[in-house]
């Protein structure tokens, strides 16, 4: 079925999303008691605030309260590691335009504003990606992402819409043959989230689908050892500042969230844990759903290989949407094994588009139907008062 959407009415969409998530935050906080939650960073309001309380309390919940945090004093204790520079940088960036404010409420306001704006441009961009990789799955995508089951984490100040703007751009690139482009974005999105360096597995398989049928091949290997480079840089460039400021030679991403969150190898595979692999459960189904579609899309390796040969950019296309599969796989594995697997979720819904290929492909069964209705509604209402979520 071919696309029937404008981006008008895909615009309309992602703006109507954003409004209501953030009013049922808004709500779900004045009508429920907030959760004795201990060991979580709280925010400090201002004394003189010009904004009432209940408008932006919702917005300052969790990791929120972090990443608000180093925007406004920097990098001070040691957890602050576990969260990369580019979401706080724009946050104080967007402050600047908003003196009126208090100095807290200005962050709270200035990180809603930076992620609910880059959420209705991941939208856009998503759709324009599908119109390419998945034409006939666009429009459902669109619908997919405006009720994404980390709806919520798109609407408060988390990192994970830039990282969803970000990524979705780079994956359009490649779509429009912009390589160069797309890397920096790429780049980019590991800027925002450690996680965002798996993202060179993309630009590795792109750049050997175009090395097949050119000459000078060694220099467009060359280019693309430059680009793969060039993703994996700011987690290498993080630690190499982490040494020159405090001379301590180890990740201090790694440490932040080892010694901070008790991130690790398999250290997550305790008992009392299963109702958050349980609540990860659809998440990791739907990175499996779009593995398992890619392999059956792609034509047989023969023609495959041959249609490369022949210079077909659509076999490029092909080899990158199986990369991109290859990616949320890599995704999963990382919250199933290292991570806190809950957070699968948000890291799937915001940073892999197949994930949300996915969701489109099956979304009209009852079963995924209720999945999304139920994260919807649930999250934010668990997440604005500080209930244990994704």
């Amino acid at each position: 079925m071919p696309p029937t959407l404008t981006r008008s009415t895909v615009l309309k969409w992602a703006l109507t999303s954003r409004v209501l998530t953030a009013a049922w935050c808004i709500l779900t906080d004045l009508l429920l008691p907030d959760h004795a939650a201990t060991d979580v960073e709280r925010w400090q309001a201002d004394q003189d605030a010009v904004l009432p309380a209940w408008l932006t309390r919702p917005f300052t919940r969790w990791d929120a309260a972090h990443l608000l945090r180093v925007a406004r004093v920097g990098y001070v204790t040691d957890r602050d590691a576990a969260f990369f520079p580019l979401y706080p940088f724009l946050v104080r960036c967007v402050t600047k335009l908003l003196p009126f404010l208090a100095a807290a409420e200005r962050y709270v306001v200035a990180g809603t504003v930076v992620s609910n704006a880059c959420f209705v441009i991941a939208v856009l961009l998503a759709y324009d990606a599908s119109l390419k990789f998945r034409p006939a799955l666009a429009d459902r995508t669109a619908l997919a992402l405006c009720a994404t089951p980390a709806s919520v984490f798109c609407s408060v100040p988390y990192s994970e819409s830039l990282a969803a703007f970000l990524g979705f751009g780079g994956v359009a690139l490649l779509g429009r043959n912009r390589p160069w482009l797309a890397s920096v974005l790429f780049a980019s999105v590991a800027s925002t989230r450690s996680n965002g360096c798996l993202l060179a597995i993309v630009v590795v398989a792109d750049g050997l689908a175009r090395s097949i049928p050119k000459r000078g091949r060694s220099l467009q290997l060359l280019g693309t050892s430059m680009r793969s480079a060039l993703v994996v840089l700011p987690p290498v460039a993080k630690d190499l500042w982490h040494f020159h400021k405090t001379g301590e030679a180890r990740s201090a991403f790694a440490h932040a969230q080892s010694s901070g969150w008790g991130v690790g190898l398999l250290s997550y595979w305790q008992f009392k844990q299963i109702p958050n692999f349980i609540l990860a459960a659809p998440a990791l189904g739907l990175a499996m759903i779009a593995c398992r579609d890619a392999l059956k899309r792609r034509p047989p390796i023969k023609r495959l290989v041959a249609d490369l040969r022949a210079g077909d950019d659509g076999a490029r296309l092909t080899i990158v949407e199986l990369a991109l599969a290859a990616h949320a796989a890599a995704t999963a594995g990382l919250c199933l094994f290292v991570a806190h697997v809950e957070i699968a979720t948000r890291l799937l819904a915001c940073g892999c588009l197949p994930f949300s290929w996915a969701l489109a492909s099956v979304g009209e069964r009852p079963f995924w139907r209720w999945y999304v209705l139920f994260f919807v509604v649930v999250g934010p209402a668990a997440h604005c008062n500080f209930l244990p979520w994704t």
